[in-house]
């Protein structure tokens, strides 16, 4: 069966399972790092919002051998768990006033990003763009699951509706930012351990761990976009004093970057080759960052080659 042919006995399934009103949509949705996606809206004619489910995995399911029935659960099931309780009054997303204490930044991969930064205001860093969103708090989202980061991308036609420009958004972000998505530096094992609750080997100290693997993992509290707390103010210069004057920054996703003090024994190279070959099979496309390290020096303030 051909994904178009998939895509509509999906949708004349679902249709039998929702009540008469129900509208489905199925639009292309670009996400981060030029990835396209169709995701599929479930419209409740009473609720003026509706998360997007992204279909493709779901194509995958069918051809391992899942039935269109059985695939269908499972996206209702998606559905219900995120779906909104009661509609949101999204009037105020025409008052900046009521908008700018929410606004934040994310860091992306300028050149993956072209088509999306095109459409949004962006400013640049490095071989990186920051572009931003408005932070939905979780009492405004009414979601029936757990997950609460919920932000809506600006894009430039707010700016003109607001008469404003991504510098002075950059400006709100810097406050914003560490205030909703408090920064958090933590040495990897320790991470691993909030994570797992203890560490695989439990003959091995954390000390013991700490020094044979000398990273630093650094992301916000919420672990959400957490690349961009490399923007908060002093950050790295608070990092270089437990990892020295220079370090690396090694952009795992982004949502957080591992750091690791300089060395004369390591090289760049393969720190690079490292970034790209975790980058290939192990992250997300839509969630890599970039696809080599950057070196920090204290003293320069800033990131050198």
């Amino acid at each position: 069966m051909t994904y178009e042919n998939f895509i509509e006995e999906l949708l004349a399934d679902l249709t039998l399972r929702f009540p008469e009103k129900t509208e489905f949509q199925v639009k292309r949705i670009l996400k981060n790092n030029g990835l396209s996606m169709d995701g599929l809206l479930i419209t409740d004619p009473s609720i003026n919002i509706s998360p997007t489910i992204y279909l493709p995995q779901y194509y995958e399911e069918y051809i391992d051998g899942k039935s269109i029935s059985n695939i269908c659960d499972g996206l209702v099931a998606c559905y219900e768990r995120h779906k909104v309780s009661q509609s949101i009054d999204i009037s105020f997303f025409t008052d900046f006033s009521q908008v700018r204490d929410n606004i934040i930044f994310k860091l992306i991969h300028t050149e993956s990003n072209q088509e999306l930064l095109m459409d949004v205001p962006h400013i640049t860093y490095y071989d990186l763009s920051i572009v931003f969103c408005y932070y939905l708090p979780a009492n405004t989202c009414q979601v029936t699951s757990e997950e609460t980061n919920a932000t809506i991308l600006i894009r430039n036609e707010h700016l003109i509706h607001w008469d404003e420009t991504a510098e002075s958004l950059f400006i709100l972000a810097k406050k914003n930012s560490p205030r909703l998505f408090p920064p958090q530096l933590q040495r990897l094992p320790e991470l691993l351990t909030d994570i797992w609750g203890e560490l695989p080997e439990d003959n091995i100290s954390m000390e013991e761990v700490s020094e044979q693997i000398p990273l630093f993992v650094l992301t916000n509290q919420s672990r959400f976009f957490g690349a961009g707390v490399l923007l908060y103010d002093n950050i790295l210069e608070q990092c270089a004093k437990k990892l020295g004057s220079r370090f690396y920054v090694i952009p795992s996703s982004i949502h957080e970057v591992l750091l690791l003090p300089f060395s004369q024994d390591i090289h760049e190279e393969d720190l690079n080759e490292m970034v790209q070959e975790v980058n290939c099979h192990h992250v997300a496309i839509d969630e890599v960052l970039s696809d080599h390290v950057y070196l920090y020096d204290v003293e320069r303030r800033a990131f050198i080659s």
